[in-house]
């Protein structure tokens, strides 16, 4: 048989119990390479989309400027339209009033000239 040089107390199985190490390899934790494509697309892409917005709501603006713009002017143009009703309705008005005395005039003096012949026949 073939002696050892070696004590019991460094062969584990030869005890019967697995001894408890003192002290932790230094060893640097390999950290796998984080692959940043797929986040980098993703801002790109929200940026993008971010941009996109930001026109669409500026040309949104720039439409309801102008729509206000035009619907300014129609409001005038209706104010304007409702004040040339309104003077031509007191015109009117005043015509019908001056019409109905003058015809209202004419009617009396025709039934007094009728109420004349019948009283006072011709001879």
């Amino acid at each position: 048989m073939a002696t050892s040089n070696r004590n019991d107390t460094d062969n584990p199985s030869s005890s019967g119990a697995a001894e408890i190490p003192r002290d932790f390899p230094n060893v640097p934790p390999s950290s796998p390479m984080i692959d940043h494509s797929f986040t980098l697309q993703a801002v790109m892409e929200m940026q993008r989309s971010i941009g996109q917005l930001t026109e669409a709501i500026n040309q949104l603006g720039r439409s309801v400027d102008t729509l206000d713009n035009r619907t300014k002017s129609v409001e005038e143009e209706v104010s304007k339209v409702n004040t040339k009703l309104a003077i031509a309705a007191a015109i009117l008005a005043l015509l019908l009033v001056a019409g109905g005395y003058v015809i209202d005039k004419v009617w009396d003096s025709a039934w007094a000239f009728i109420a004349h012949q019948i009283t006072n026949p011709p001879k």
